[in-house]
């Protein structure tokens, strides 16, 4: 029943994949099929009766947006909501830990701008390489939801306590303790001239945890500066 199928999608297209939507797809699924029956046994073809049938369910368009409203009042949505900024948590980790690898090749083979460079540029990239990608991640996760900007600082600020947090937990293994945060010396590497101990350790001070904090609630901001609202892809987004 190809016809259903298609009609079926365009009712959901707006609800995620979640025990929610398999429950009306096979609601969908029945009522159709039953639609279709009780019409045939009126001596209707069976295009007549598919016709019938899609006609007495309704505009497709419409019974999604009645299903999405529903959807958003489901227990089951903060769930989905949580696992999409958990995703986009993850996405960012990736994203700054390569970048992380590559800036710490170019430390160990470019002489000059690189090493001379501020140690809060260091900082700043990290941070944006991982901000960034889960900022992408997150504008599409949450299309269309009238709250999205709102999930998406959220998501992004919740990065920033896994991120923050890891990183912490490093400093409290290496030192025995967490704040003060620590004179970074030579229990990283054995030297201080080294990339893990100038360029990549040493960035994460004070100022660095204030202004990236203050700096999720802005880019999460900046990602949704435009006021049109996209219907969101099936099954990808809430």
């Amino acid at each position: 029943m190809e016809w259903a199928e298609d009609y079926i999608r365009r009712c959901l297209s707006g609800i995620p994949q979640s025990k929610y939507r398999e429950r009306l797809q096979g609601e969908l699924a029945d009522h159709l099929a039953q639609l279709v029956e009780d019409v045939s046994r009126a001596g209707r073809s069976e295009a007549e009766a598919q016709a019938e049938a899609l006609r007495q369910m309704g505009d497709a368009d419409a019974l999604d947006a009645d299903y999405r409203s529903e959807w958003l009042r489901q227990p089951e949505r903060r769930r989905w909501d949580l696992s999409r900024m958990l995703c986009g948590s993850l996405l960012g980790g990736i994203f700054s830990f390569l970048v992380l690898v590559f800036v710490g090749v170019l430390w160990n083979v470019m002489d000059g701008p690189l090493r001379d460079a501020p140690i809060w540029i260091f900082g700043a990239v990290l941070y944006l390489s991982s901000a960034v990608p889960n900022a992408l991640f997150l504008r599409a996760a949450f299309r269309g939801r009238p709250d999205r900007r709102a999930l998406m600082i959220a998501g992004l600020l919740l990065t920033w306590c896994i991120g923050k947090g890891s990183m912490m937990l490093v400093i409290a293994t290496l030192y025995g303790h967490i704040f003060p945060l620590p004179a970074y010396n030579l229990r990283v590497t054995g030297s201080t001239d080294g990339f893990w101990t100038r360029g990549t350790i040493r960035w994460f001070t004070y100022p660095y945890l204030v202004w990236t904090l203050a700096a999720c609630p802005l880019v999460g901001w900046l990602f949704t500066l435009n006021g049109r609202e996209e219907k969101p892809h099936e099954g990808s987004e809430t």
